[in-house]
């Protein structure tokens, strides 16, 4: 006996059953249906039918067990996979104010250079400029930033960063 739905479970639990047949087949009806609510609905049938004494109460009872656990058992995986993407889009958060705060560094420190060096020397070559504009390391900016007194021309930046 199998039972592919709600309606053909109702019908085959009203008129005979096994229990164990019918626990293990709720078990699947429960794992494939999509409409919970429905599932919920067709567990209250089952109430009803040992309220009316249409069901043994040790028979209500396995099945009752059926739905907790299956119940317990979704609302812990939901709550697991709300806390996993929450982890996740906490993760994202923080790596994306890191490399957010390592671009502002970044570009804090090559305007600091530019202006530096177009204090010292006037306006830069273009080719400087975008040199330094193009430079992705902290270090080799400060570097240069660390060395402005020793640099006698535009030339020399370039130099510095080999």
């Amino acid at each position: 006996m199998e039972i592919g739905n709600i309606v053909s479970t109702l019908f085959i639990s009203e008129t005979h059953y096994d229990i164990e047949i019918l626990k293990d087949e709720l078990l699947k009806l429960y794992d494939n249906e999509s409409d919970k609510t429905a599932c919920k609905i067709f567990f209250n049938f089952f109430q009803q039918m040992y309220i009316n004494e249409k069901m043994e109460e040790i028979d209500y009872n396995k099945i009752e067990e059926v739905y907790k656990t299956k119940e317990e058992v979704n609302s812990m995986l939901l709550n697991a996979i709300r806390k996993e993407k929450e982890n996740i889009r906490l993760e994202g958060e923080k790596i994306g104010i890191v490399k957010g705060e390592q671009i502002g560094l970044l570009k804090g420190k090559r305007d600091l250079l530019l202006s530096l060096l177009n204090k010292r020397f006037g306006k830069l070559p273009e080719n400087v400029t975008l040199v330094i504009n193009n430079i992705e390391n902290v270090e080799v900016i400060q570097k240069i930033v660390d060395s402005i007194f020793d640099i006698n021309s535009p030339e020399d930046v370039l130099k510095i960063i080999g």
